[in-house]
């Protein structure tokens, strides 16, 4: 439905550029022009191997479309007088209708054939012979016409063998689809699994797009029978393993040995809790697993691979922005601008010292270092940041620290004091020199071993040597009276006419700031919320809307589900007045401790957004419109 709205939207706004005979002769064309093959259907006519043929031709539809189609031709081997034909049809239907569902959510597609190949590597076989080998073995061996393993069940009459294999077939299929959306989207898909859990999926779905990892989840994730205490110890020791492995000893391992835990675990139905511990053990007996000779051996291979052969060091590297997401969560600053994953980009992750500096306050404050020392300078750990969605503008990236700190606009939300807990952490130092770089830098690759390798018990000798190596040949800090008599100069340079061109430099709110403005206080892992500018929904997830008049917010609308009730979540902004009620009954709730435990964090978020955002104090609760 989503690509037919699209196609209208286009054609309409296609149609609009046209000239009147253009127009007549696009009319002309679609009513004179058109030539439609018929079929005319008789009784020896095969309409599910005509469909096969029609559609190996033009554009193809997806392998899961084609899968269906074929599954559907498969029920009608059973003999007529045998009701398990009819009965696979109609379970045929109902689960794809449920795959299609958990696979569309909001205005998010999940793809089709993606999903089809993940769930093969784990319920049937991993072939890495080419990308689409999965769907060879699905029509030519499993649901082949003419050979294979459904073909013998009918050849040898078992008609309760060949249904079986296809429905339990199509309802793993089924099943596992909403976990698959989930470890693809756990900002924006609902399952009931514990907090805990789910903050892990997040990092998992952040430190790797592997598919197979992303299986093995999915099917880790759907067995409640599993200890939660082990799927901690799996989940950590899986992104330590990548985090080392993959990010910082750049290894080409592709993780398809994942795909293998996944499948045993489906596989095995008699003790899953064995298995699963079993295959615990196996990923510390890996040719790669991690210990503290592994990471001393990683850190090399990143010197190597990265600081040695990446231009721009650090910045270069495609574990930064996850490392300094990871650090930003670590923090506890209140009222920071969050950072969504989601919407990171390749423009996220500022220079704090700018690699153009040309200001008199960098000059002045680096004035000592020569071009070698300043890319390294400029490069390190300690000088980047990851910028939230908004709040820090990178329009202003060129600018002395003082502007960055504290740019005086309306809002202040263009500065590194009302942005994210990394950049308000920031703003706490009044100058920004080699020392400061450099303590940073420390306190980053502090962050590193504790948040890792703590449990790895790295003598104290060896890791210094790494330590080394990662601060990349930084220059030392300045002595004490260096570096004050350096803040006394830097803190009377006089900033303000780059303060004024720096204002005229932000660029203009986008045209979504306000959904972005709200978003800012939500928390994703507990709350996930979708904006839809259409219309609202009653689902697991929370989706709101905004109206507006310009910039101006006049109305927030919310809608969630939670067991099967129904609630809108309606702001006045003007009035400060709230409305919540439960949308089947017209039950209106009239203060927080009548609203159920699954909206009061997003409520407390929406006062929090209202304090800081507008100055207001908690609203009004009504009972009417």
């Amino acid at each position: 439905m989503s690509n037919i709205d699209a196609a209208k939207k286009y054609i309409n706004k296609e149609l609009n550029r046209l000239s009147g005979e253009n127009a007549k002769e696009i009319l002309d064309t679609i009513l004179n022009r058109i030539v439609f093959n018929l079929y005319f259907v008789t009784e020896d006519f095969d309409v599910r191997v005509t469909f096969e043929t029609i559609n190996n031709r033009g554009k193809r539809l997806s392998k899961l479309e084609l899968l269906k189609n074929r599954l559907m031709y498969l029920t009608t081997f059973f003999p007529q007088e045998d009701s398990k034909g009819f009965q696979l049809k109609k379970d045929i239907n109902t689960d794809w209708q449920i795959i299609y569902k958990n696979l569309c959510f909001g205005e998010e597609q999940l793809s089709d054939d993606d999903y089809l190949k993940a769930h093969w590597i784990v319920y049937g076989r991993l072939n890495k012979r080419k990308g689409d080998a999965y769907i060879d073995d699905l029509l030519n061996v499993e649901f082949a016409i003419d050979s294979g393993v459904f073909y013998k069940f009918i050849t040898d009459k078992n008609y309760k063998g060949a249904f079986d294999h296809i429905k339990n077939y199509i309802d793993s299929l089924s099943k596992y689809s909403s976990y698959w959306s989930f470890v693809n989207k756990p900002y924006e898909v609902y399952i009931p699994i514990d907090e805990n859990e789910k903050n892990w999926i997040s990092r998992l779905n952040r430190i790797s797009t592997s598919m197979f990892l992303r299986s093995t989840l999915m099917v880790v994730i759907a067995d409640n029978t599993l200890i939660s205490a082990d799927k901690d110890k799996f989940y950590s020791k899986v992104e330590l393993f990548i985090f080392v492995n993959k990010l910082l000893a750049q290894d080409s391992n592709d993780l398809s040995f994942m795909a293998t835990y996944g499948k045993r675990l489906l596989e095995n139905s008699s003790d899953k809790s064995q298995t699963f511990k079993e295959i615990i053990n196996d990923i510390d007996a890996h040719s790669l697993h991690v210990d503290a000779q592994r990471v001393k051996v990683a850190i090399d291979a990143f010197k190597s691979n990265v600081l040695e052969k990446k231009n721009h060091f650090y910045y270069d590297w495609n574990g930064l922005s996850y490392f300094l997401y990871e650090y930003n969560e670590s923090l506890t600053i209140q009222n920071a601008a969050a950072i969504q994953w989601y919407q990171l980009s390749n423009t996220s992750i500022e220079h704090v010292l700018p690699q153009t500096p040309s200001s008199n306050y960098w000059k002045t404050a680096f004035v000592k270092y020569n071009d070698d020392e300043m890319k390294v300078i400029t490069n390190s750990l300690g000088n980047l940041l990851l910028l939230s969605c908004g709040a820090e503008n990178s329009s202003l990236k060129n600018y002395s620290f003082p502007v960055k700190k504290e740019i005086s606009t309306d809002s202040m939300k263009f500065a590194y004091c009302q942005g994210s807990r990394s950049a308000r952490e920031i703003a706490e130092n009044d100058c920004w020199t080699i020392n400061e770089i450099s303590i940073r830098t420390d306190k980053l690759i502090q962050f590193m071993y504790n948040h890792w390798f703590a449990t790895l018990e790295i003598n104290r000798q060896e890791w210094d040597k790494c330590v080394s190596i990662l601060r990349n040949n930084l220059p030392a800090s300045l002595g004490d009276q260096d570096y004050n008599n350096l803040k006394d100069k830097l803190l009377k340079i006089d900033t303000s006419d780059e303060r004024r061109k720096a204002i005229d430099a932000v660029k203009t709110r986008k045209p979504d700031y306000l959904q972005q403005q709200f978003l800012g206080y939500i928390d994703q892992d507990l709350t996930p919320t979708k904006y839809n500018a259409k219309k609202i929904s009653y689902k697991d997830i929370f989706t709101f809307k905004i109206v507006s008049n310009e910039e101006t917010p006049i109305k927030l609308d919310c809608g969630v589900n939670d067991f099967e009730k129904s609630y809108l979540i309606r702001y006045y902004y003007k009035e400060n007045e709230i409305i919540i009620k439960e949308t089947n009954k017209e039950v209106f709730l009239m203060s927080l401790e009548e609203v159920p435990d699954k909206l009061k964090p997003f409520i407390l978020s929406l006062f929090r957004y209202l304090r800081k955002e507008f100055k207001k104090t908690n609203p009004i609760w009504i009972n009417h419109d």
